[in-house]
């Protein structure tokens, strides 16, 4: 008899066992510090996502102005070539999440965390991976840069005031 109770998990007075107690007390920790974890996993993640794109954006804004330079120091000055339309083209490598040229449309029916060009509106656009980092996302689901040229070297512009988790992403 004594020993049903034993296993049971309930003393003799019917009152849980202290290591039954021990045992949900370690279950409830281990459950708060993973519910913790997890909360701050997201955070990470939507911060990699951010430096991951404004790295990116620098990338394509430095290829740019290189591109004008060479350019512009290039010995045939009589026949300069026009520039090429899509920005990733400059890039001596190309970011591992470059989908390629998509339309507004597609782009947000592409896999998110891609970057695609729109060369019917001369745009490149990135789709994150989850559009709740993105505060300022435009309707279409992704943030937009236009290509700009003007006298110097093509400049990417934001399309919209976009936001991320509070810094701005320009």
């Amino acid at each position: 008899m004594a020993t049903a109770t034993r296993y049971s998990g309930l003393s003799k007075a019917g009152l849980p066992s202290t290591r039954m107690v021990e045992w949900s007390i370690l279950v409830v920790v281990i459950l708060v510090v993973a519910l913790v974890a997890g909360r701050y996993a997201l955070v990470l993640q939507g911060q990699a996502e951010r430096s991951a794109v404004l790295s990116t954006l620098g990338a394509l804004r430095t290829g740019l102005v290189i591109a004008h330079l060479q350019a512009a120091s290039a010995a045939n000055a009589a026949s300069p070539s026009a520039p090429e339309p899509n920005p990733f083209a400059v890039l001596r490598a190309l970011p591992l999440n470059y989908r390629g040229e998509f339309s507004v449309v597609e782009a947000v029916a592409a896999r998110p965390g891609g970057w695609v060009f729109d060369p019917l509106c001369a745009c490149v656009g990135y789709v994150p991976l989850d559009g709740g980092w993105s505060d300022g996302a435009s309707k279409a689901g992704a943030l937009w840069f236009k290509v700009a040229s003007g006298p110097g070297p093509r400049q990417l512009t934001a399309q919209g005031a976009y936001t991320w988790r509070g810094v701005m992403v320009q």
